[in-house]
């Protein structure tokens, strides 16, 4: 084909996608021989990676912007290759990448390269700024895991400060109850660090990826369980491993979904169940007071709102390619349901 053909080819495809949002219109842009030079981080391999990873991207930005547009700018041809840039344009109404709509307008560009043969893409080079966006979800993070720390961490060492300087006047008035003390003490010191473990586990989203699904859930469940009251039975085939973006979308669910039992639900116990036959099935179960799904635009009880933490699973399920179902009722308790490929 000729280059302003292949060009024409590329405008089509764009506007079939974004604009009128026909998501089976990759299946025949994207060739069966094409290659993604530069995958995003955490996207499954090959063509149907690709494609998985697109139709996601697509889902999370029209839940966060209703009329967003990806314009196209730029655009050349030349011989079998088209490079273009394409913004994502529109008012934010939603949460995107973790981040509430009152947190302003984020910078979601690329720049892309194809190899065009036939009037399919065989290849493709991009450079995308979406890491931007994530990059300031990935700081939301760490502010939340920095309230965690003062909560539990900062607590349990004044607490250590505090009763050794109890067992120092202890000792020097030889009081008998020196010695449960210092068990107290070095008590104290163990759960200090066992959460501190916890949280600096969870900042390092690499570790997640690393350790594996099982290992991840386990450590998780263990960290709520030393700073909160909420008993957690869990249940995971030992050494799960999913890809990378899959391992830490569920990670992040289960975590948010069991942060909510604990400090929403007011949830005595809950349970994670994963299993993995045909396909991935995970399951959160809490005792809570429960909710409506359907409202979800009030503030929550920290004055937060409260369907921030929903938008965000969602979006997160969205762009690992897995679907997410939440089930409540006030008084009921709470199910989180996530299906997905295993590969």
């Amino acid at each position: 084909m000729k280059p302003e053909e292949n060009k024409a080819r590329v405008l089509e495809f764009m506007d079939a996608f974004y604009r009128r949002g026909d998501l089976t219109s990759i299946e025949r842009f994207i060739a069966p021989t094409f290659v993604d030079h530069t995958p995003y981080r955490g996207q499954a391999p090959g063509r149907e990676g690709f494609i998985a990873y697109m139709r996601g991207l697509r889902e999370m930005f029209a839940a966060a912007i209703p009329n967003f547009r990806g314009v196209v700018q730029q655009i050349l041809a030349e011989g079998d290759l088209v490079s273009f840039r394409v913004t994502v344009e529109g008012e934010r109404t939603g949460a995107l990448f973790g981040l509430p709509a009152s947190a302003g307008p984020l910078p979601i560009t690329a720049n892309v390269l194809v190899r065009m043969v036939d009037g399919q893409a065989v290849e493709l080079w991009q450079e995308q700024n979406i890491q931007v966006a994530e990059d300031a979800a990935t700081l939301q993070e760490r502010q939340r895991l920095a309230r965690d720390l003062h909560d539990s961490v900062t607590q349990s060492l004044f607490s250590v400060s505090m009763l050794a300087r109890a067992a120092q006047t202890q000792h020097d008035q030889q009081a008998p109850r020196l010695g449960q003390t210092l068990e107290r003490v070095a008590s104290l010191a163990q759960q200090a660090l066992v959460e501190m473990r916890a949280l600096l586990f969870e900042l390092r989203s690499d570790a997640i990826a690393e350790e594996g699904l099982s290992s991840a859930l386990e450590k998780l469940v263990a960290a709520i369980g030393v700073r909160t009251e909420l008993a957690i039975a869990l249940h995971i085939p030992p050494d799960l491993r999913l890809s990378a973006q899959r391992t830490e979308a569920a990670f992040r669910i289960v975590q948010e979904a069991l942060g909510n039992a604990a400090k929403h639900a007011e949830a005595s116990c809950a349970e994670v169940t994963v299993t993995a036959g045909d396909h991935l099935l995970i399951t959160v179960q809490d005792n809570g007071r429960g909710f409506d799904p359907a409202v979800i635009a009030g503030p929550a009880a920290d004055g937060r709102s409260g369907g921030m933490g929903l938008r965000s699973m969602r979006e997160r399920a969205q762009a690992a390619g897995l679907s997410l179902e939440v089930i409540s009722t006030p008084g009921g308790g709470t199910l989180v349901r996530v299906v997905g490929p295993l590969d």
